[in-house]
C-alpha cells in the first residue's frame, strides 16, 4: 500500500564477517601507529595535567584555609587595627579563593565594630554584587550592610534591609529581625508598628534577644501608646 512503511530487517554479522573487521582494525592501527601513540601519549598528558592540578587545588585551599586560620585564630587578642591588617593581606594574597569571601564578612563586621559606616557600607554592597543569592552568605552579608545603615542612622534603608530578610534568612533569624524592624521603628516614631513587631519578635523562633527584654521593650511603648491615646491628656 502506498505510503506504508517497509521494515528492514537489521542485517546480522556473519562470523567470517567480525573477523574481517577486526582484521580491519588492527590493520588501521598498524597503518596508523605513529598517530595512535601520539594519541595516548597526549591522552596521558593530559590524565598528568588534571592530576597536577588536582593536586594543586588541593594544596592552594589547604595553604588558604591554614593562611586564614593564622589571620584570625587570635582574634579575641589582637586589636581591631591588627586583625584588618591581617585580613587585608589574606583578601591580597588570595584574592579570588572562595574563603576571601568569608574573609571579607569579617572585614565589612571589624568595620562596623570600628564605626566606619561608609566603609563598611562600600565592603559590603562589592561583597553582595560577588556572591550569589542562594548562596548562605548572602543573607549574612545582607545583615551586615543593614546594621551598617542602622548604625549610620539611615533608618529607611536599613529598615527595607531587615524586612528583605524576613524572606530569605533562616527562621532563626526571624527574632532578631523582627526585633531590629521594631527598633528603627522607635526611631522613626512608628510606635505603633514597632509594637506589632515586637509581638512578632516573641513569638518567632529565635535566641536573641531573650523573652525578657522583648517584654520590657513591649511594655514600655505600649505604655508610651496608651499615655498618648489617654483622652484626659
Amino acid at each position: 500500500m502506498a505510503g506504508k512503511k517497509i521494515k528492514r530487517k537489521k542485517k546480522i554479522l556473519k562470523p567470517e564477517e567480525v573477523e574481517t573487521l577486526t582484521e580491519q582494525f588492527i590493520n588501521f592501527i598498524k597503518a596508523n601507529v605513529r598517530w595512535v601513540i601520539a594519541f595516548c601519549g597526549m591522552f596521558l598528558v593530559i590524565s598528568a595535567l588534571m592530576w597536577a592540578y588536582v593536586r594543586y587545588t588541593n594544596s592552594r585551599n589547604e595553604q588558604a584555609a591554614y593562611a586564614y586560620y593564622i589571620s584570625v585564630k587570635n582574634y579575641r587578642s589582637l586589636d581591631d587595627n591588627r586583625l584588618e591588617e591581617n585580613l587585608q593581606k589574606f583578601l591580597k594574597n588570595y584574592s579570588g579563593h572562595p574563603l576571601t569571601k568569608i574573609a571579607a564578612l569579617d572585614e565589612v563586621a571589624l568595620l562596623i565594630k570600628k564605626g566606619k559606616w561608609d566603609e563598611a557600607i562600600k565592603e559590603c554592597k562589592k561583597l553582595l554584587a560577588d556572591i550569589k543569592h542562594n548562596s548562605p552568605l548572602y543573607p549574612v552579608a545582607l545583615k551586615h550592610l543593614a546594621t551598617a545603615y542602622k548604625q549610620k542612622g539611615d533608618y529607611k534603608e536599613a529598615l527595607s534591609l531587615w524586612k528583605k530578610l524576613e524572606n530569605i534568612a533562616p527562621s532563626e533569624w526571624s527574632r532578631e529581625i523582627y526585633w531590629n524592624e521594631a527598633l528603627i521603628l522607635q526611631k522613626m516614631d512608628n510606635d505603633k508598628e514597632a509594637v506589632e513587631k515586637l509581638q512578632k519578635a516573641l513569638a518567632a523562633d529565635g535566641l536573641l534577644p531573650d523573652d525578657f527584654t522583648i517584654k520590657l521593650y513591649l511594655n514600655r511603648i505600649s505604655h508610651k501608646l496608651a499615655q498618648n491615646n489617654s483622652p484626659t491628656k
